[in-house]
């Protein structure tokens, strides 16, 4: 388990729901956590937003878990880095990207 914002692991989603993976994400504040490995990641929203670290991780509070495959990039990225980018006004994608390594999935906004 790994929850990669360091000393924030916070996401807030506001004002409207988004689905990602088929699943409907509520708007509202979640903890953001990883399951790394070599062919895929297993990315959780938690429910728990103001959890302090993975100690405190329950998969229980998990509101929308899913897995996605990494890439290797050509390029390495120093530092962890989290981009939002609008592909249309309904849908986007995120990504975050840390050495190598990066992990992105479409959403839409509901």
């Amino acid at each position: 388990l790994h929850y990669p914002l360091r000393r924030q692991r916070q996401m807030c989603i506001r004002d409207r729901d988004l689905t990602i993976d088929g699943k409907v994400l509520p708007a509202g504040k979640y903890g953001f956590f990883t399951i790394p490995s070599k062919d895929k990641w297993t990315i959780m929203f938690n429910s728990n937003w103001d959890q302090h670290g993975k100690d405190e991780y329950d998969e229980k509070d998990d509101v929308l878990q899913f897995k996605v495959t990494p890439k290797i990039s050509q390029e390495v990225q120093e530092h962890l880095e989290y981009k939002i980018i609008k592909t249309s006004d309904v849908s986007g994608t995120m990504s975050l990207s840390w050495e190598k390594v990066v992990v992105e999935f479409p959403f839409e906004v509901n």
